[in-house]
Formats: C-alpha cells, sequence, structure tokens
C-alpha cells in the first residue's frame, strides 16, 4: 500500500468508526448496524487492512463511495469479525454504462482527503502547495504572519539596543574616571574614598542597566508567547498539515515536522 492509499484508508476508517461509535454504546438510541466499528478496535482493523492486501478491497470500495459507502463499512465490521470470506463485496459500480464519471472514478488514484490525516513532509507540502498558497485570502494572512514575527524579532534587537546604549555612555565615562584615579598621585585616602565613590556609582548604573533590560526581555517574551499561540489558532484555522491533526494520529517526530513546515512555508511566501 502505497503512501496515498494509506491516507485514503487511515482517514476512512476514522471517519467510519467515528460515524458508528456513539451508536454502538449502551442506551444509543440509534443503533449502528456495523457493531464491531468502535474506536476499541481501530488499531486491530487498521492492522487487518494491512495484512494479505485487505486493502485493496477496501480502497475499491472507497473509489466508488457513492455506490459503496455501506458496503466499506460493512467490509471492515465483517473484517474485524472474520466474517469476510464469500461474502460480496464487489467494488464495481452497479452498471459499467451508468456514467464515464463513474468509470473514471474507479480507476484513478486516491486523493488526500483531509489534511488532519497526513503525516508525512511530502504529502503536507503537495497539500500546501495546492490547497494553501493558491488561495489569496490564506496566503495573506500567513503573509502577515509571518511579517508580524520578523517585525517583533527585528524591534526587539533596535530597542534592547537603545537601552544598552542609555546606560553605556555614563559606565564608560565612570569605567574611565576609576582607571584615572588609580593613575593619579594622591593621597591614599583621599584616592580610596573617591574610588569607592566612583564604584558604587558604577554597580549601580549596571544594576539599573541589567534591571531595565530584564523587564524590557520579559515584556518582549509575553508579546511573542501571545504571538505564538495566536500563530498556532491562525495555522489550525487555515487548516495546515501538522498542525490541525487529529488526535488519534500525532506521533512523536510531530513537533520536528511542524518546525519544518514552518521553514517551508517562509520560504515559498518569500519567493511570492
Amino acid at each position: 500500500m502505497n503512501d496515498t492509499e494509506k491516507e485514503l484508508v487511515n482517514y476512512n476508517i476514522y471517519k467510519y468508526i467515528d460515524k458508528n461509535d456513539g451508536r454502538n454504546r449502551p442506551g444509543a438510541i440509534v443503533k449502528s448496524k456495523f457493531p464491531r466499528l468502535i474506536k476499541r478496535n481501530q488499531s486491530h482493523i487498521i492492522k487487518l487492512i494491512n495484512e494479505n492486501k485487505n486493502h485493496v478491497k477496501f480502497v475499491g470500495l472507497l473509489n466508488n463511495r457513492d455506490y459503496f459507502d455501506k458496503k466499506a463499512q460493512q467490509y471492515l465490521n465483517d473484517l474485524e469479525g472474520g466474517d469476510v470470506n464469500g461474502n460480496n463485496y464487489d467494488e464495481r459500480p452497479p452498471s459499467s454504462s451508468s456514467s464515464s464519471s463513474s468509470s473514471a472514478n474507479s480507476s484513478r488514484e486516491p486523493t488526500l482527503i483531509d489534511p488532519r490525516f497526513i503525516t508525512n513532509r511530502y504529502h503536507a507540502e503537495q497539500y500546501i502547495k495546492n490547497n494553501i498558497l493558491s488561495n489569496a485570502n490564506k496566503t495573506n494572512k500567513l503573509k502577515q504572519l509571518m511579517n508580524d514575527h520578523f517585525n517583533l524579532s527585528d524591534q526587539w534587537v533596535k530597542d534592547r539596543e537603545l537601552i544598552s546604549e542609555k546606560y553605556n555612555h555614563d559606565i564608560n565615562n565612570l569605567q574611565s574616571d576609576i582607571e584615572s584615579l588609580n593613575n593619579e598621585d594622591e593621597t591614599r585616602k583621599l584616592a580610596t574614598t573617591k574610588l569607592q565613590i566612583l564604584e558604587q556609582k558604577l554597580q549601580d548604573l549596571e544594576t539599573s542597566k541589567l534591571d531595565e533590560l530584564n523587564k524590557f526581555d520579559e515584556s518582549v517574551s509575553f508579546k511573542s508567547k501571545k504571538l505564538s499561540y495566536e500563530s498556532s489558532s491562525l495555522l489550525k484555522e487555515l487548516n495546515l498539515p501538522f498542525f490541525n491533526i487529529a488526535q488519534v494520529y500525532k506521533y512523536p517526530t510531530l513537533v520536528k515536522d511542524q518546525e519544518y513546515l514552518i521553514q517551508f512555508l517562509i520560504k515559498q511566501l518569500q519567493n511570492r
């Protein structure tokens, strides 16, 4: 089973189980016709689909889901119960002459259905190129988001330098005075007193500088966290792969793939 078929199969297994699970619970008013399509069986059904080329029959049914949506669910239900042998799961439409579109539908390659179920970088890139960057409104939102991040970073550097410069002039003068005093030929007691005063002023200035820089960094950190939260919300709202992924499809290296996708997006947006 290739990656495209895997995406199609996994998505539809999740969809069918999500559709039937509530109806299979005790007390459900409307009972499901497929009692084995429950979340508890999901991992086992996926395993069975990957064994003995069971996916071939299921993909055939999915390619003609207009005709065989219920039959596809029946196939999963029977597969979980070990009842597939001898049953009719003919994945061909009822009539080969029904329409030319039905014929084309049965022979075409499965397509990526929902970005919530994309778990590899190649398909994520393809989805973004075909569904996000081709949409002017979505592209503009992403560009604005990227600019907000860059502007915050640039402003942080500039404002931090201004704070440092405000103190550095006085600090440099005090350091120069201390160095000069150490070289002057004054009485030991007078020199020591002056030196202590200058050194205390220098320490106070350096402390004030550090305090202001820390407060500034804290404010920028707050703004950065707020922007990150807004960014995550927007990426999820735009239905970006890896950021709006279904809970059951999350995996250990997801964060790395999210970081990769951000860099991919930046490169794509900079070229537009």
